[in-house]
């Protein structure tokens, strides 16, 4: 499978949907750059407002594609909308009920190798995006139950995840030492709290086996773009420091389950691209992320077990919610957490 490069140090957005924006979107990028920019903080300003045309496009494209949705379908707009609602709503609820707890950190050795790249931010918000410009492609050709069974079948992975992160928060150190604008809108709406299993990797896995069902037949060129920027949210997902290599492997466990249960259907979890991956990204270890992988794959029981099994067996130590986790990682060889001196820090 041919893996295309990410360019390090700077923005690589290789996407089609980011090229020729129609003219509601300048319009809307135009709009939100005079509010948005005056707000943000002036020591940034004059970067945000050089990224402003590449990082405006996320947005652009999810109103875009719900505005589409709802004025051509609007039935199928209104369960999408609905499928939203659930996300935002039951996501920040266990996110807010996980705040006083103590988590599992679980920013690892093998994470701590990982250089920071917040310059893949771009990449790391567009999954909505991508979502709403996928659903638009294929609404047209599903029936009204079909589309709901969809929209259900991502609310599954929603629902599973979030208790998960109920029964077992985890942690991540923060890292914001950046100008990134997007990155700073995500790190200030999301707490580092209740990163596992990613849901970032769930629902790009979800959508790609889905996408190789209903888009690959009749449109491979929409599914090649697809596949291409599921690869690359494997590496934005760890590039920003917004999650770990469990998490990461934990997420495609998710999809795997919902994917199977919800079409009967085989699920393609892409570590056949692991090795060329790996040697274009060597510093993150696939095979890790391989390896966790499928012991969540093949272990029985509902993810949250599995999980909540896997950390008790590892021995992945707790935190205090006040507790200061940055510049810290647990050692999954000594058992303990450890705090990173100034020559070890490779961030």
């Amino acid at each position: 499978m041919k893996i295309r490069n990410t360019v390090n140090g700077c923005e690589n957005v290789d996407l089609v949907e980011f090229q020729n924006p129609s003219a509601f979107s300048k319009a809307l990028r135009e709009i939100l750059r005079r509010i948005i920019i005056p707000l943000s903080d002036e020591e940034n300003r004059e970067a945000y407002n050089q990224q402003w045309d590449v990082a405006s496009r996320n947005i652009e494209l999810t109103v875009e594609g719900l505005a589409k949705l709802l004025a051509r379908h609007p039935i199928f707009g209104a369960y999408a909308v609905g499928g939203v609602v659930n996300w935002l709503h039951d996501y920040f609820s266990a996110q807010q009920e996980s705040v006083l707890k103590q988590r599992h950190l679980v920013y690892t050795e093998y994470d701590k190798k990982i250089p920071f790249r917040p310059e893949e931010d771009i990449m790391y918000v567009y999954m909505i995006a991508q979502i709403a410009s996928i659903i638009n492609k294929t609404c047209s050709r599903l029936s009204r139950q079909e589309f709901k069974h969809l929209v259900e079948t991502f609310q599954e992975a929603n629902d599973i995840a979030v208790d998960v992160f109920k029964q077992y928060p985890t942690t991540m150190p923060r890292f914001t030492d950046h100008k990134r604008l997007s990155l700073k809108v995500v790190q200030k709406l999301d707490k580092p709290i209740n990163c596992c299993p990613s849901l970032h990797i769930g629902y790009s896995m979800l959508l790609d086996n889905v996408a190789r069902i209903m888009i690959l037949p009749q449109n491979p060129g929409v599914f090649e773009a697809l596949r291409y920027s599921t690869l690359r949210m494997f590496n934005s997902v760890l590039y920003t420091g917004q999650h770990s290599i469990i998490d990461v492997a934990f997420g495609m466990v998710l999809a795997r389950k919902v994917f199977e249960s919800a079409y009967n259907t085989n699920y393609h979890d892409l570590t056949d691209a692991f090795g060329a991956m790996h040697q274009q990204q060597p510093s993150i270890d696939y095979k890790e992320i391989q390896r966790i992988y499928e012991y969540g794959a093949a272990a029985s029981g509902s993810l949250t077990d599995i999980v909540g099994e896997y950390l008790a067996a590892n021995g992945y130590a707790k935190v205090n919610p006040d507790e200061d986790i940055n510049g810290c990682y647990f050692d999954t060889q000594r058992k303990e957490i450890v705090k990173i001196v100034a020559q070890e820090a490779d961030l």
